[in-house]
């Protein structure tokens, strides 16, 4: 009889093992909770008592799921099967390790992008490695102490629930933790039941900020025994922004019909990741801010971006359309009318991004129609591949046929991750000298993270000066469009509201971004109505191409230099839409429900949907999926 069974000899090694597996689940559940603790800042103040009741049954109850959800995964099979106190040990300990660190880096995802993880934010994560977080040595070094102070808590943990509960103790008992896990878990789905059947926001709006939490609804079990009623709350009904890739798109709607060609001009996009409206200016844009004070530019002071992320950004840029057609495009692999007619016409196709064109999957979008596509810039920095993506892209420039037109793409990335190279002068100070994305909330003081962001901005500015005199030099500039913008903004809790980078609301600092177009022999123009992204395919294929179809024939967007006001327009993100009006935002999320927020991202108490808009905005998203018309 080995130690053990003489301690306890009631207990069978596999009721041990148990016994040890549960307990060393609640201390781990614990530091769950304290993990879980940290997302309710994203939900703002708990007001009332209700929803008092309901965040503490998440706390605990979405805490315990969690910690002994995965123990009954991982754990309980070994010790059915294999009751081996050594691989019970390690597989508990690295089974928490895991659990741990993935539940870290959805915060760390979370706070950046209001996004939890899931395949795509992985693919992004993974795929995109540094072009998403582009972080120091030393940030790396701290999450490698981390998980090694975590390793050996853990380590603690399971020698410590042996030693003293399972060998010596047999008072306590694990039964109580369970019913009352169950309690509360089964309380909190009660709860938002009742809540989502009721339309009573303080509590079903908090349920989306917590990961793997997906609250109970039973609108007509509740009806059916009466303790709602339906047909009242029917104004309030779920708004859907939602298109199917199962049915063919029509895009365009009809065959689309030119004018005689005129002068092919060359067109050039350069583009700034995260580039918000107001940081075109002599401070942080030198060059570009010199090269339009010098030269005849439309500049539009009240531009929008058609997302608030890269994706959707780029997106409506060159499709004219919002970002709810993106998973058709992409699954069915249809390139942009604006691509196929540079194609068309025999452009040269020169496209320099830093980011790769595979994450997202501008290659078999934005892109899919051009061959040989240059899909990433080498470079382990932002800072490296934006000057990689420069250099090729003089050397391409310098080589190109001179007798065919040109459209170029360059695209920089060093201002989206806030990478500088480390002998550039820091122009803006204070100036974080790493980027810790722990440290956001909603008390840091933003400016020395904003100047490392303006710095980086100022290196961007620094390589497309050398595109711009490149252009003056060769003589170009007659003959060629220049388009200054941004894929979306970047917000450093402007509003106060503990929002950090983009991907989180709809606000103008997330985006709001510069639009500047140098066209040759156009009449400058300062122009203060609104403009989206969606209008710059509308204003190529109508001057450039000279395009006779109306424009909805293609597009969801205008004639830039069109003045009339807009009543709303679609935008959109990773995981939701909303429709951006003069003074409210209403947001749409994937499950059908929707938020009213103000233009800081304050929630909008009492708001009703503006029917007559919702109609506008789903009839336009649906347009392109009906049979066209004869």
């Amino acid at each position: 009889m080995n130690p053990d069974q003489r301690l306890h000899p009631h207990l069978s090694a596999r009721r041990r093992l148990f016994r040890w597996a549960g307990w060393f689940t609640f201390f781990n559940a614990c530091l769950v909770g304290v993990v879980v603790g940290r997302y309710f800042q994203f939900a703002g103040p708990i007001d009332g008592v209700l929803p008092f009741i309901y965040a503490a049954t998440i706390l605990v109850g979405h805490s315990l799921f969690l910690a002994y959800g995965f123990s009954f995964i991982v754990l309980f099979p070994i010790i059915l099967l294999w009751p081996v106190r050594r691989l019970v040990w390690s597989a508990g300990v690295l089974a928490a390790i895991v659990g741990i660190a993935a539940l870290l880096l959805d915060y760390v995802v979370y706070s950046q992008f209001r996004v939890h993880l899931n395949k795509v934010m992985l693919d992004l994560v993974i795929g995109g490695g540094k072009e998403i977080f582009d972080l120091a040595w030393q940030n790396y070094l701290i999450a490698f102490l981390c998980m090694a102070g975590v390793l050996v808590l853990q380590i603690g943990i399971a020698w410590g629930v042996w030693r003293v509960i399972v060998q010596r103790t047999r008072r306590l008992r694990g039964t109580v933790i369970v019913v009352t896990g169950l309690f509360f878990l089964l309380a909190g789905h009660m709860i938002h039941a009742w809540a989502d059947a009721s339309y009573y926001r303080p509590v079903t709006a908090m349920g989306r900020f917590f990961p793997l939490y997906y609250p109970l609804t039973a609108k007509h079990l509740l009806q059916k025994y009466g303790l709602v009623n339906l047909a009242e709350n029917r104004a309030r009904r779920k708004l859907k922004f939602k298109t199917t890739s199962r049915q063919s798109i029509h895009y365009p709607l009809k065959p689309l019909k030119f004018a005689p060609a005129g002068r092919k001009l060359n067109i050039l996009f350069i583009t700034i990741d995260s580039w918000r409206f107001d940081m075109l200016t002599p401070a942080v844009t030198p060059h570009i801010h010199q090269f339009i004070s010098r030269h005849p530019v439309w500049r539009f002071n009240h531009h929008l971006s058609g997302g608030n992320g890269t994706r959707i950004g780029i997106f409506s840029l060159f499709y004219g359309l919002p970002g709810v057609h993106w998973d058709v495009m992409s699954n069915e692999q249809i390139g942009p009318v604006l691509i196929r007619e540079f194609l068309n016409r025999r452009y040269q196709m020169g496209i320099f991004a830093s980011a790769k064109l595979t994450t997202p999957p501008f290659n078999r979008t934005v892109f899919n129609d051009i061959e040989n596509l240059r899909s990433f810039s080498t470079g382990n920095r932002a800072w490296k591949r934006d000057q990689s993506a420069t250099a090729d892209w003089l050397k391409w420039i310098q080589n190109r046929d001179p007798n065919r037109p040109f459209f170029g793409f360059l695209f920089f990335d060093a201002a989206h991750t806030y990478s500088v190279p480390p002998n550039y002068p820091v122009v803006f100070k204070p100036m974080w000298k790493q980027v810790n994305y722990l440290a956001l909330n909603k008390d840091l003081d933003p400016v020395p993270f904003f100047n490392r962001y303006k710095v980086a901005l100022h290196y961007i500015d620094s390589l497309i000066g050398q595109v711009l005199s490149d252009l003056e030099e060769h003589h170009l500039l007659d003959s060629t469009i220049v388009v200054f913008t941004g894929d979306h903004g970047q917000e450093f809790n402007d509003n106060h509201r503990n929002f950090w980078g983009h991907g989180g609301n709809y606000t103008d600092f997330q985006i709001r971004v510069p639009l500047v177009v140098y066209w040759p022999g156009r009449k400058p123009g300062n122009y203060t109505h609104t403009t989206s992204h969606l209008d710059m395919v509308p204003t190529l294929m109508t001057d450039l191409f000279g395009c006779q179809n109306p424009v909805s024939d293609y597009s969801d967007g205008r004639y830039l230099l069109d003045p009339r006001g807009r009543d709303w327009l679609v935008v959109g993100g990773y995981f939701n839409y909303a429709i951006r009006e003069a003074d409210r935002i209403t947001m749409a999320y994937s499950t059908g429900n929707y938020e009213i927020f103000d233009l800081t991202n304050g929630v909008i108490n009492g708001a009703r949907l503006h029917f007559k808009v919702v109609k506008q905005a789903m009839d336009q998203a649906a347009r392109f999926y009906r049979p066209p018309s004869p």
